[in-house]
């Protein structure tokens, strides 16, 4: 049985350019996903999408979905990787989520990791491939552990950025991973 491991982070790495590498979906679509972000901020704008990953057998499979929010002086994107057959997700800390996230040309700063609404949250410094610098967060949570197995069914990532030096709040933080709704464990 194959572990996947690399399928998901590099489904993880596809989200964050979402357009070149996942199908945008509308917003009748967006509504049907497993992962849901409540109470989006004013003058905000959300973009969805998912795609499948794997083609079963020793390759493994699942889906991937993702919310991008981009509001005036910050971004938000959620991810959602749920394993298919003969798949599961190894359990990796933020910083080992994140930097799947191809969007960063290099973190640095990394805080300790602390809990928020069930979620692994670390605070970082982000660089972006144009050498602007970001005040950051990540956060990890796994859920339906399988049997038997050292992995679990549903890998939520992601991060949230200030476009400002000023690192997120806690109460920033926990509002935002607080935010995020699920339809499984």
């Amino acid at each position: 049985m194959k572990r996947l491991v690399v399928g998901v982070l590099m489904a993880i790495a596809g989200f964050a350019l979402p357009g070149e590498r996942a199908a945008a979906l509308s917003a009748e679509e967006c509504a049907g996903l497993s992962i849901r972000v409540k109470d989006l901020p004013e003058a905000s704008t959300a973009r969805c999408g998912g795609q499948n990953f794997g083609s079963g057998g020793d390759l493994g499979s699942g889906r991937d979905e993702f919310i991008q929010i981009m509001g005036a002086d910050s971004i938000f994107v959620v991810s959602h990787a749920a394993a298919g057959t003969r798949t599961y997700m190894k359990r990796l800390g933020v910083k080992d989520v994140i930097g799947n996230y191809h969007i960063f040309e290099s973190t640095d700063d990394w805080s300790e990791e602390m809990e928020s609404n069930d979620f692994a949250v670390r605070r970082f410094n982000g660089t972006l491939d144009s050498g602007a610098k970001l005040a950051c967060f990540g956060f990890v949570h796994f859920s339906g552990h399988v049997a038997g197995a050292t992995g679990y069914r549903h890998l939520i990532s992601g991060y949230a950025c200030n476009f400002s030096p000023t690192p997120p709040t806690d109460a920033r933080i926990d509002k935002l991973v607080g935010s995020i709704d699920y339809d499984f464990e």
